[in-house]
């Protein structure tokens, strides 16, 4: 397995899907690959019908945050509706 990545809706805001579980073996890393992944994810979430994609990570994930924002996603507030979460930085991409 070089990685994986999945979606599903995110019940806080209408139309927006919530990227998920993105993972690359440490091998793949800087191969472009993760490019790849969130290019196929976003094009199923489009395929599902929704308009906007979210997420959330770390502050201690750099390399993702990069990757995120090399994406075209950009940094958002945290959602009020988002009360179980540990991670600390959300963004969001207009698909």
């Amino acid at each position: 397995v070089i990685g994986g990545i999945g979606f599903a809706r995110f019940a806080a805001r209408e139309s927006t899907a919530e990227l998920q579980k993105l993972y690359l073996a440490d091998h793949a890393k800087g191969s472009g690959i993760g490019y790849e992944l969130i290019r196929f994810i976003e094009e199923q979430m489009r395929m599902a019908g929704f308009k906007q994609a979210y997420l959330e990570t770390h502050d201690n994930l750099q390399a993702a945050i990069h990757i995120y924002e090399k994406s075209g996603y950009r940094e958002i507030e945290r959602p009020k509706e988002v009360v179980h979460s540990t991670m600390n930085r959300f963004f969001l991409k207009i698909l």
